[in-house]
């Protein structure tokens, strides 16, 4: 039974790990985004949003009024892309988690009849 359970908690550090590792190169940096945004406006296709970064280059940055908001709420943008990131991952290892619980009580339980 200890073993069982030392298991499981080394099994919730690798866990995290990988979470952590994920997480890290999902990460978008709020700077580097401004930056991009400001200089070399390409930060929509980072974010996976192909579509609006053609439309963004195709009307010059909306004649440069969208530009100039793009720089106010890029920041913000960024956080929110970064917090919906770790969302999606502890959902992800949640899911894994309540996979790998279910079928452990089961073979307990079959052990037990």
């Amino acid at each position: 039974m200890l073993v069982e359970w030392m298991a499981g908690c080394h099994g919730m550090r690798n866990q995290r790990a990988v979470l952590e590792e994920e997480y890290v190169d999902k990460r978008r940096s709020g700077l580097l985004m401004l930056l991009l945004s400001i200089l070399f406006p390409i930060h929509f296709f980072f974010e996976g949003r192909v579509g609006l970064g053609i439309l963004y280059w195709l009307t010059l940055g909306g004649f440069g009024i969208w530009w100039f908001i793009e720089i106010l709420t890029v920041w913000g943008r960024t956080k929110r892309y970064n917090q919906d990131s770790a969302t999606a991952l502890l959902r992800d290892m949640k899911i894994m988690n309540s996979e790998n619980t279910t079928s452990h009580v089961t073979i307990d339980q079959r052990r037990m009849a």
